[in-house]
């Protein structure tokens, strides 16, 4: 069943945490290191706790991180993933960090900056 997008922003607004799985291998493809759903910036914006299960060294990681707004985890990471839970559980709470760094105007600038360097090129 469809669920309006209202709905759907609306719950995630409301849940503790939002989980995100982008890969549960142990070793990152080029395209699993560089995914990043758009489910991430969406709780990110909502001000939503991210956990995000992906292999080491991927920029989904990287955004949660820089953000300060979840933790990222390899799946075999058991341990660390329930430790964040646990936390999140205990009234530990993420600290917005550089979320500015992930706003539309911010990354359109920056793509804008990149095409016209290769363009010159």
């Amino acid at each position: 069943e469809l669920v309006p997008r209202a709905t759907v922003l609306e719950a995630v607004k409301g849940a503790a945490v939002a989980v995100v799985i982008t890969s549960v291998a142990d070793t990152a493809t080029p395209e699993d290191a560089g995914m990043v759903t758009a489910k991430i910036f969406e709780a990110i914006g909502l001000g939503t706790p991210v956990l995000v299960i992906a292999p080491d060294g991927s920029d989904a990681n990287r955004v949660v991180q820089t953000t300060g707004l979840g933790r990222g985890y390899p799946a075999r990471d058991i341990d660390g993933i329930a430790s964040f839970l646990r936390d999140l559980m205990n009234g530990k709470t993420v600290e917005p960090a550089h979320t500015a760094a992930y706003a539309w105007g911010n990354l359109v600038g920056t793509l804008d900056g990149v095409l016209r360097d290769a363009i010159k090129a």
